[in-house]
């Protein structure tokens, strides 16, 4: 990754030091999302220990993408591993992505034609009384 789009990442340690390996982890994380979006133009991440007698994580991300509304996700609390919770965290940003993606490629749908009542050219169903 070049370091232009190195500095795009911002990385926040909140009630914890910052750790060289969770940020390269991090990195790689967001290398793997440029392979759903090359459009990314900043990548802020949150890695927070909540409560320093608590040995939990939690992790937010917020992708702003060129063509598509922000996407903020935030990763399921209470893991006591750093590394999956930033995993999950990305996992879960990776699949908005791809749904936005999804969602904004897909034509809108035709209009469709509602019958308020019988055919009009005086044809009966097939489920007339007889």
């Amino acid at each position: 990754m070049s370091a232009l789009r190195m500095s795009l990442i911002e990385i926040t340690f909140r009630g914890m030091s910052a750790s060289p390996s969770v940020e390269a982890a991090i990195e790689r994380w967001v290398r793997r999302l440029e392979h759903v979006s090359d459009a990314i133009e900043h990548c802020a991440v949150v890695v927070e220990r909540p409560h320093a007698r608590q040995p939990y994580f939690e992790v937010r991300l917020a992708v702003t993408v060129s063509d598509q509304p922000r996407i903020v996700v935030r990763g399921p609390g209470g893991i006591t591993d750093v590394y999956v919770a930033v995993s999950d965290a990305f996992r879960a940003g990776r699949r908005l992505l791809v749904d936005a993606r999804r969602s904004h490629d897909q034509p809108p749908m035709a209009p469709r034609r509602v019958l308020d009542g019988p055919p009009s050219d005086g044809a009966q169903s097939s489920c007339a009384a007889s």
